[in-house]
């Protein structure tokens, strides 16, 4: 038997350890001496008793004996289940595995005295962002489904391992996406715009590519297709083409057809191949050329080509595991089964003549491009994401070339991207260009009701 003044003691020093342990975890998250002494009197006392009766329960296990035993292992595994999750808490900010902010840690006394009526709540949230292991349960959770079910479906992405497809939900058909009331403002915002660049001498040319889950619905997860919802989609985008005053390419029939050939949308990323984007690209500059005769557009001969599994879209060119695994983190572990297509990939012949400015700063993300051989006309390409496979070409077509990205600006609110007139009505005009490509998506459309917008 364990004496009472030695289980006392036996108590209190697991108790200190607890409160070591408490420290550690809970309060270390602020890098700083803080002492919170409503968690330290609350630990302590709860400690104490909690050892208190274990060390008694240890006491006695003597004369209990063997049916003791299991009950024993069974405690101290509940104990160490129970304290693992605190052993380590994750001080990050960010979630790269889910793609997601954390929650932030909120006292229960605020910084002007007061008691935080939500704390229960907010500290429950702070702590399941953060418990130990927590990264590993989210890979076990999802491996699951994936052996499970063949797919996975997030708030964001819909992937399937049977055929390794990954799409964004928002990018699914759907006629909320281009109805009425978005139409006639998408219409009414691109001929206003259009009217502006008239009255600066500037020809516009509206470039609208498709995602890669319009133009591969046979191929799509069941969930993702929705042939009806495209139509719609299509037969709006082409009635715009007719009804606006500004020109505007919808390749979409091309890219299917060119699809029979090689891939002109990525498996695991939203946007267009390289090869998707010189189809896109010969349909632009036929256009143009209707205009401009004397532009001699890039053909196949003037690259190098090659073929990859892996992805390039992004701004900085570089290869990556594709834009829908960055968005599903828990995926890139599966990288090399998922990444199971090749694609074919441009480089010029000239690339060596080409001079480039890039900046990528607060409030600005942009390229300039000078190459010696092209046409001698000033040329602003603008929009979102789509345009970087397509720099791959338009960049060797003319002399002087300006790309604004308006996407992924930092520190620039999404509501915000479409403002044109408010945060480069100065470019357009200071640059002098005589051609503007806006390179956009259908989902784009209904942004363009903010290209006159320019207070918040």
């Amino acid at each position: 038997m364990i004496g009472i003044k030695k289980r006392y003691f036996i108590a209190l020093g697991i108790t200190i350890i607890l409160l070591c342990l408490t420290h550690h975890c809970w309060l270390g998250y602020k890098n700083s001496t803080h002492f919170d002494i409503l968690l330290f009197i609350i630990v302590l006392i709860l400690g104490y008793l909690l050892s208190l009766k274990l060390t008694s329960y240890i006491a006695d296990f003597k004369s209990i004996k063997k049916q003791s035993r299991i009950e024993i292992i069974f405690l101290t595994v509940f104990f160490i289940l129970l304290f693992l999750p605190i052993s380590h808490i994750d001080q990050s900010k960010i979630s790269y595995t889910e793609n997601r902010t954390l929650a932030k840690y909120h006292p229960l006394i605020t910084k002007k005295g007061k008691l935080n009526l939500k704390f229960g709540k907010e500290y429950e949230e702070w702590f399941n962002d953060r418990f130990f292991l927590r990264k590993n349960l989210i890979f076990l959770h999802y491996t699951t489904r994936l052996l499970i079910n063949k797919k996975i479906s997030d708030d964001t992405i819909l992937y399937s391992s049977s055929n390794n497809w990954a799409i964004y939900k928002s990018h699914i058909p759907n006629k909320r996406n281009l109805d009425k009331n978005t139409y006639l403002k998408s219409l009414s915002n691109l001929d206003m715009f259009n009217k502006f660049c008239i009255k600066n001498n500037i020809k516009l040319y509206v470039l609208i590519v498709p995602f890669n889950a319009y133009l591969y619905q046979e191929q799509q997860i069941k969930e993702a297709k929705n042939q009806d919802a495209l139509q719609f989609i299509n037969n709006n985008i082409y009635k715009l083409q007719k009804e606006s005053d500004a020109t505007i390419i919808y390749p979409f029939n091309e890219l299917k057809k060119a699809s029979e050939n090689d891939w002109v949308a990525f498996k695991v990323d939203h946007h267009w191949t390289e090869y998707g984007a010189f189809i896109g690209y010969q349909e632009l500059i036929k256009a143009i050329h209707k205009d401009y005769s004397n532009i001699i557009p890039v053909n196949e001969a003037d690259y190098n080509t090659f073929k990859s599994k892996k992805i390039r879209s992004y701004f900085n060119r570089q290869f990556f595991n594709g834009n829908a695994l960055n968005s599903a983190p828990f995926l890139n572990i599966y990288a090399n089964k998922i990444l199971d297509t090749k694609y074919l990939y441009y480089e010029n012949k000239n690339k060596n003549l080409l001079k480039v400015k890039i900046k990528d700063i607060e409030g600005a993300k942009n390229k300039t491009f000078y190459y010696p051989k092209g046409a001698n006309y000033r040329v602003l390409e603008m929009g979102t994401s789509m345009n970087e496979n397509l720099l791959q070409f338009t960049p060797y077509t003319f002399k002087n070339l300006k790309y604004i990205r308006f996407n992924s600006v930092k520190n620039r609110k999404t509501e915000e991207e479409f403002k044109i007139m408010k945060y480069y009505k100065k470019d357009i005009l200071n640059y002098k260009p005589d051609i503007i490509i806006l390179c956009i998506t259908p989902g784009n459309l209904q942004e363009l009701k903010n290209i006159f917008v320019e207070d918040k």
